[in-house]
């Protein structure tokens, strides 16, 4: 059955600009039917597996692109995500934010037991999911975002106060938690998204207890690699006036993209998109010009595919897909003015993919789309 459609859509599968249709099909794809509301946040492809997460008021699903569509990878949601009936008055159910597919093949997810909050991983394993659920120590915070590693280890970060959190490791040899400091004060810091490449694994977020000068920027770039977390340049000086989102690695150039606001006109500041690419040998970094960036309002996921061009996901009010070209030139490609897209993907087979919400008056609803 499908995921539940909704709005008004050209036969390409998008409004487009003025209502016209778009340059490039990118049609919505049907998806499982227990996913009846909330979004699609995470999508990653290893080997030959391609799937993605969808979170909503029957739990949290993995589900898998297969021969003949989207299926869930199992009969029941992440164990402990469903919200229990009002009258048990329970704790809340636990939050996935994130999956990855690891060096054996079995998807890995993180995210939190919200009332601590701690820090919790799903592995997927022969006899189900095996549930890390810190909530039962010291340990305080929420995982964000998680990149597979090695042949078989994950490198996860998110949300702390004394720094932010990192987990690394393996559901098969251990899993070391702990927090990685940075020169601001004690107040929330938080790493939003991780990309890796080469054995490197890079992430961007944000630090409230930095005073915005040059030795303590109010948003970060790091790096993880040989067992070390160090801090990159920073790209925007004290990055006051920046909202970082994504970030995207190769073994040449790390690219970072979020949003860049000028406050000199008050209540009427308006976000634009913004790039940006570190080169990883020069150490220096290039703003990208993102086309009608003004309109798209903010970067919120970035692609490298495997035909080396760039894929962003834009937009606050609307979804559009950019198309950067390895040879120069860009384009918005697409537009959806009822949509909201979170992440970007590519199968192995290199169909591209775009996950996010369509959203409703009351509740979104899960959906992916799909560019051959």
């Amino acid at each position: 059955a499908l995921g539940g459609f909704a709005g008004c859509r050209d036969a390409d599968g998008g409004t487009g600009p003025g209502g016209g249709g778009n340059l490039v099909p990118w049609p919505e794809v049907e998806l499982p039917s227990v996913l009846v509301d909330g979004l699609m946040l995470s999508l990653d492809t290893a080997g030959d597996r391609t799937v993605g997460l969808a979170v909503g008021s029957s739990g949290a699903w993995v589900i898998e692109r297969g021969p003949t569509g989207w299926e869930t990878t199992g009969d029941t949601p992440l164990p402990g995500t469903v919200p229990a009936p009002r009258a048990q008055i329970p704790a809340l159910p636990l939050f996935a934010s994130c999956l990855a597919v690891d060096g054996h093949g079995n998807v890995q997810v993180v995210g939190a037991e919200p009332t601590a909050p701690a820090p919790v991983v799903w592995s997927e394993g022969d006899l189900g999911w095996q549930v890390t659920n810190m909530s039962g120590t010291e340990l305080r915070g929420a995982l964000n975002s998680v990149v597979a590693t090695g042949a078989q280890d994950i490198v996860g970060a998110g949300a702390g106060v004394s720094g932010f959190l990192v987990v690394t490791g393996s559901v098969y040899d251990g899993l070391d938690f702990g927090f990685v400091s940075t020169p601001g004060e004690a107040l929330l810091k938080s790493v939003l998204d991780l990309s890796e490449s080469s054995g490197a694994v890079y992430g961007l977020g944000f630090d409230n207890g930095a005073d915005g000068s040059l030795e303590q920027p109010k948003r970060f770039v790091v790096e993880y690699s040989e067992g070390a977390w160090t801090m990159l340049p920073s790209p925007c000086g004290s990055c006051s006036t920046k909202d970082f989102r994504a970030i995207a690695a190769t073994p040449w150039s790390v690219y970072v993209g979020g949003a860049s606001t000028d406050f000199s006109q008050g209540a009427e500041d308006e976000s634009v998109a913004w790039l940006m690419e570190y080169s990883i040998s020069s150490g220096e970094w290039t703003e990208l010009v993102v086309p009608s960036a003004g309109e798209l309002d903010r970067v919120n996921d970035i692609l490298v595919s495997s035909s080396g061009d760039l894929y962003l996901a834009c937009g606050e009010r609307g979804a559009s897909i950019v198309r950067m070209l390895v040879d120069g030139g860009a384009v918005v490609e697409w537009e959806d003015a009822g949509m909201a897209l979170f992440s970007l993907g590519e199968s192995a087979d290199g169909v591209l993919l775009a996950a996010g919400l369509i959203e409703g008056i009351e509740k979104g609803t899960p959906v992916i789309l799909e560019r051959e």
